[in-house]
């Protein structure tokens, strides 16, 4: 209680979100960065392959997650999964569909 009572002092708003509703309401997690993640596994085992004994080191990691993670994060994707949740344009109707209200 005092952390919450601190952040409001400090005008920091808290906000939960209703269980079961991440899925829509952070779409880039769903269709950005679970991609980028996937991608990012597949660079790094092909990586492993050809560097074997070797590990990834930091300076490394740029070479490796750039190309991955232009491919995950297009302006496509991205418009694509806003319209998927119906978070834009805004569709109340589809967005409420599957939130349970009553808790």
């Amino acid at each position: 209680m005092q952390k919450i009572e601190e952040a409001n002092n400090l005008g920091i708003e808290l906000l939960t979100f209703p269980s079961h509703t991440t899925h829509r309401l952070q779409p880039l997690d769903v269709i950005v960065f679970g991609p980028f993640k996937n991608y990012f596994r597949v660079e790094q085992t092909s990586w492993v392959a050809k560097n074997l004994g070797l590990e990834v080191k930091r300076f490394e990691l740029d070479d490796l997650t750039s190309k991955e993670f232009k491919r995950a994060l297009t302006p496509s994707n991205i418009k694509a999964r806003f319209r998927r949740t119906s978070i834009w344009p805004l569709n109340l109707d589809s967005l409420m569909h599957d939130i349970d209200c009553s808790q």
